[in-house]
């Protein structure tokens, strides 16, 4: 890469590359880029699967809530409901003979 073009001084350091036009200091190590991608990708997979898993939690805990309201309601309907005893339907032997 610096054989290539005039513009790139080669540093003290062999990794690092002064570009004249620019004045910037460039890293032309590309097996360190290569793994700097990875672990890149890697955070970004991370923090997109935490995300995920926080916005499932949330939804988790609004479904249990709505649950407990349904369950609250359904128990005060049964308590509130007035009681009263079934009459029986069947025959005792003796009406029946």
């Amino acid at each position: 890469m610096v054989e290539n073009d005039p513009n790139l001084v080669q540093i003290e350091d062999r990794k690092l590359v002064r570009d004249m036009r620019s004045k910037a200091i460039l890293n032309v190590d590309r097996s360190a880029r290569a793994a700097y991608m990875k672990r890149r990708a890697l955070r970004t997979k991370k923090t997109s699967e935490l995300s995920d898993l926080k916005r499932e939690a949330v939804t988790n805990q609004n479904e249990i809530a709505e649950l407990r309201a349904q369950i609250q309601a359904l128990s005060k309907l049964v308590q509130d409901k007035p009681t009263t005893k079934k009459k029986s339907t069947r025959r005792k032997k003796s009406e029946d003979s």
